[in-house]
């Protein structure tokens, strides 16, 4: 009797950490933890109906975006503190001061949806970001 509870007491208490971190996840997963600063918009002559968006974007303390993504060209430096860029059928990115990305999104491609985690329990998770789109298009497409 005592070696099954031995087993099953690690078991359960491992589920319980991982269904906690999922469900703290999840809380967190709402777009009132994210900042998004507009500095430029900016036509684009050169290329007809193009523009570019440039805004600083910052998330909370341990929030995740929800998942997401960006219809053109998106282009983002992190500026403060440490994440965790999750993109589709990709390998996580580590995301910290100097640390940069690029998502090619034209339309509804699997490797154009992503979701970015502020791993940091204290600071926030700060990015400048590029969004080279057309002008009828939204920035961010959420996930249904």
């Amino acid at each position: 009797m005592k070696t099954k509870t031995f087993i099953t007491f690690p078991l359960v208490f491992s589920l319980g950490v991982v269904i906690g971190a999922f469900g703290n996840q999840a809380v967190s997963s709402d777009k009132s933890a994210i900042l998004r600063t507009p500095h430029i918009i900016a036509d684009l002559v050169e290329f007809k109906g193009k523009e570019a968006r440039m805004y600083t974007v910052q998330i909370a303390p341990g929030a995740i975006t929800p998942r997401h993504r960006h219809p053109g060209h998106y282009l983002t430096y992190i500026l403060e503190g440490t994440g965790v860029l999750l993109q589709d059928g990709k390998a996580d990115i580590e995301l910290k001061p100097g640390a940069s990305y690029y998502i090619h999104s034209p339309d509804d491609t699997p490797a154009s949806w992503h979701a970015v985690w502020n791993t940091s329990k204290t600071e926030p998770l700060v990015s400048l970001s590029v969004l080279i789109i057309d002008k009828d298009r939204p920035a961010t497409v959420y996930d249904k």
